[in-house]
């Protein structure tokens, strides 16, 4: 989600069952910082490497709907 809002991305589809974790993850980020975040993501060497950082930031921002 960080990476999606980051791009511009300001709509998103999901399933009943996850909507209110979606919404509570969009409402707990900063729309600079996950701009911040893709250019870290694009400079890194493989795609690993962006699901570690996108998971640090995920356990830091909302680790109880994160798991």
């Amino acid at each position: 989600t960080p990476l999606l809002i980051g791009l511009g991305v300001d709509e998103l589809s999901a399933t009943c069952a996850v909507v209110p974790r979606v919404k509570k993850a969009v409402q707990s980020l900063d729309a600079l910082q996950c701009e911040a975040l893709v250019q870290s993501a694009l400079s890194m060497e493989d795609s690993a490497a962006i699901q570690r950082m996108s998971w640090e930031m995920a356990r830091e921002r909302y680790a109880e709907i994160a798991d």
